[in-house]
């Protein structure tokens, strides 16, 4: 009988065991990839974790109150690792990374037909990764809401391109209780459905995506007009966005810092610019556009040398770096043939 069961068990793992050896693997590194985070990266004091929790910390950061959602109810569990705010936010971290790596498979298999070869592809976010949230040591700080920031991107890159929009909107609630940077889907979308759907269907969409981010920024101002900050919606500050603008352009003017800035992306950005033409698929070709509203908008909110910002870019850049390489190939391919 134990033979039996054996023979039966063998063709199930000979079946599922590269996907269960991916599945360990992709585990693994987020795993370690939340250990070094959390040990080479520091909290920031007014945004640090406790205050986030407690729903006391500073604007905009406490805007951002998807991750502290979580944590709360987790915290309500009582048992280990859920029983201190940093093991609660570990979890979090771990299962947001794990989360960047099925979705991204997913995202590659939309493009790609060989399994195998899919999953591979998809452990090359592994290598972009540490470029904005690890090696950067300006500012090494840690953020909750980075990771699911790019897991809820890469979710709304898919639903966009099959148009699932259901599943689309829901992600795109969540995604906005999390960061504000979902308005940058919505540039997505603008530039990849023109000319491919009927402009009263875009204009609608567009509009109903931003009627959306608009309500929930003010539901946030409402729940937290009393944190320390400036009230408002922080992305239309005057003088806090000449700093930021001034700083920026600073930063910019002294070329040491390009190789640092340039690292962006895994450096991938640079490739992707010159052989842009190799992109066959046209709605990975036409969501790179989402790059000039999503710099000239950082540029006036954020500290672009803080690379970490850049996060969401990573699915829409490399995922065009993939099918860039996927053309040359094909191209070699058929002149040794």
């Amino acid at each position: 009988m134990r033979i039996n069961n054996l023979a039966l068990a063998t063709p199930i793992f000979k079946k599922y065991y590269f996907d269960i050896l991916f599945l360990v693997v992709a585990l693994l590194f987020s795993y370690l990839l939340m250990q070094l985070r959390f040990s080479l990266n520091g909290e920031f004091g007014p945004g640090s974790l406790a205050a986030l929790t407690n729903y006391s910390a500073s604007k905009p950061f406490q805007y951002r109150v998807l991750m502290p959602w979580l944590a709360n109810l987790l915290l309500k569990l009582g048992f280990p690792p859920f029983n201190s705010i940093l093991g609660t936010f570990k979890v979090l971290e771990t299962i947001s990374v794990f989360s960047i790596i099925l979705s991204f498979r997913y995202y590659i298999s939309l493009f790609v037909n060989n399994k195998t070869i899919v999953s591979f592809l998809a452990f090359s976010i592994l290598y972009i990764l540490p470029f904005n949230f690890l090696l950067p040591r300006i500012i090494p700080v840690y953020y909750p809401y980075d990771m699911p920031s790019i897991f809820f991107f890469t979710l709304g890159l898919i639903f966009m391109y099959r148009q699932k929009w259901i599943a689309y909107y829901a992600v795109f609630v969540f995604a906005t209780f999390n960061r504000e940077t979902t308005s940058f889907l919505t540039f997505i979308y603008l530039f990849t459905s023109i000319r491919r759907e009927r402009p009263n269907r875009v204009f609608l969409n567009c509009c109903a995506q931003f009627i959306i981010w608009v309500i929930i920024k003010a539901v946030l101002f409402k729940l937290f007009y009393c944190n320390p900050g400036q009230n408002g919606f922080e992305w239309f500050h005057m003088n806090s966005d000449i700093t930021h603008l001034s700083t920026n352009i600073s930063f910019l003017l002294y070329f040491r810092n390009y190789p640092f800035f340039f690292s962006n992306l895994g450096f991938i950005w640079i490739p992707v610019f010159f052989y842009y033409r190799l992109i066959k698929i046209e709605f990975v070709q036409r969501s790179l556009l989402v790059i000039f509203p999503f710099f000239i908008g950082m540029m006036f909110v954020g500290n672009i040398f803080e690379i970490r910002i850049f996060g969401e870019l990573i699915p829409v850049f490399l995922m065009a770096f993939l099918l860039i390489l996927k053309e040359i190939f094909r191209e070699k391919s058929a002149i040794t043939e």
